[in-house]
């Protein structure tokens, strides 16, 4: 994928923003735009989303003690935002079709959100402020479906498994229910003690799911964050929350 023709004043867009701030953050996104231009543009193009979207946006990275890409700041206070990028090549693996090809047998890219919450989740240990994890792809396909509200739920509670109890006598159908065993959840897990659905890495603090070519931003909150995100710090982007009865072992996603 020929991303710098595609989008040829992205680069130069973010160099002339990252000038503005001391030089190593500008050092550092060049050494990772010429090791991976996919991800290097990915934190360029969610910064430029980010930005129509906050009062302000600066880099979040120290020189020395290193840390989230980005920190946005509002009238009600600041986050930080952590990027990472699923690569289209990831992306083709993990849902079975190529970019620009409708061929095969599709697969969510849920297991990978997960894969990358796991990995950023030390990251996303700010002592101060929530830290959001903003993930984007390039893949069309893939951000088209995992980069929507239907990708945001699944990345809560992972994709279910749909059974329907049939009365043998009449054949007459119950209703549809969909189960899940949180397999591919980003942010909640069963313990394995006793199954009691619990919130995992707590250090990231709700999901920013990223359609980079379509401009848009699904969120997905986490339901117990060291540092709680507040909704109102970016009200023009939609939240799912999952809110959990212990006793009834159900799971109501619920969009703020």
């Amino acid at each position: 994928m020929y991303l710098q023709w595609e989008f040829p004043d992205l680069a130069d867009e973010h160099r002339e923003w990252l000038s503005r701030f001391e030089s190593s953050a500008r050092a550092r996104w060049e050494r990772l735009l010429r090791g991976n231009v996919e991800a290097a543009l990915c934190e360029a193009m969610v910064r430029r989303m980010l930005a129509t979207r906050v009062d302000s946006i600066v880099p979040g990275e120290e020189p020395v003690m290193g840390g989230p890409d980005f920190r946005c700041v509002q009238p009600g206070g600041g986050f930080f935002v952590e990027v990472t990028c699923i690569t289209s090549d990831r992306a083709s693996e993990v849902t079975g079709v190529a970019p620009g090809s409708l061929a095969g047998s599709f697969r969510y890219l849920t297991p990978q959100i997960r894969a990358e919450c796991v990995s950023k989740a030390p990251q996303c240990a700010t002592p101060y402020s929530p830290c959001l994890l903003a993930i984007g792809t390039f893949h069309p396909i893939a951000a088209a479906t995992a980069m929507s509200r239907l990708g945001a739920e699944y990345a809560l509670t992972s994709e279910p498994t749909w059974r329907v109890q049939v009365n043998e006598e009449t054949g007459e159908a119950g209703p549809i229910v969909g189960e899940t065993a949180l397999r591919h959840a980003a942010l909640l897990r069963q313990r394995p003690e006793d199954s009691e659905i619990e919130s995992a890495r707590r250090s990231i603090s709700g999901l920013l799911l990223c359609d980079l070519r379509g401009d848009q931003i699904f969120g997905s909150l986490q339901p117990d964050a060291a540092r709680p995100f507040a909704r109102d710090l970016l009200p023009v982007v939609p939240f799912c929350v999952a809110v959990v009865d212990p006793e009834a072992r159900t799971i109501e996603k619920r969009w703020i």
